[in-house]
């Protein structure tokens, strides 16, 4: 049976044939897609959570302790040591002054409340975000607002946020 795409010159049962066969492939399409939209989801919450745990880190630490002699290694019969208190991410030490790179900037400390714009990625990651925070404890729930940046993106950071974050290799400005 040749089909011409015009059911109007089939037969009945050629006819119904033909509607069941567009309605299955309809329907594949439709589960294809709502595939697509749950992959696209679960990588925004384990973005997400991500955030989450690097703020958490952030929170808690501080700095890393200073060593004041050479480290020695452990007897074998000892447990490991505990490691270190993680480091604070701060802004890149190749960022101009007046701007922002990767780290956790905390409002009234470190970042102002405003709009923040920035280019886009560079270099060859190019993949960048950006979270609001309601608190710095590391909990996914802190996260007031999250993105990924693609290109030329503006932020606003308000007065009621804690804190914000940016992750990857994109420099943002007071816009």
């Amino acid at each position: 049976m040749e089909l011409s795409g015009n059911v109007n010159n089939l037969s009945g049962d050629a006819a119904i044939a033909f509607l069941r066969e567009q309605e299955a492939i309809r329907r594949a399409r439709s589960k294809r897609r709502w595939i697509t939209v749950g992959a696209v989801l679960l990588a925004l919450l384990v973005l997400m959570v991500g955030c989450g745990v690097a703020v958490g880190a952030a929170a808690s630490g501080g700095t890393a302790p200073t060593a004041t002699s050479a480290p020695t290694a452990p007897a074998a019969s000892s447990p490991a040591p505990a490691a270190p208190a993680p480091v604070e991410p701060s802004a890149a030490p190749t960022a101009p002054a007046g701007t922002y790179g990767p780290g956790t900037y905390r409002l009234g400390n470190d970042i102002a409340p405003g709009d923040y714009v920035t280019d886009g990625p560079t270099g060859p990651a190019g993949f960048a975000t950006w979270s609001r925070l309601s608190n710095t404890s590391g909990d996914y729930t802190a996260v007031i607002a999250t993105g990924i940046v693609e290109g030329h993106t503006v932020i606003t950071v308000s007065a009621n946020d804690a804190a914000v974050q940016f992750t990857g290799p994109a420099t943002w400005r007071v816009a």
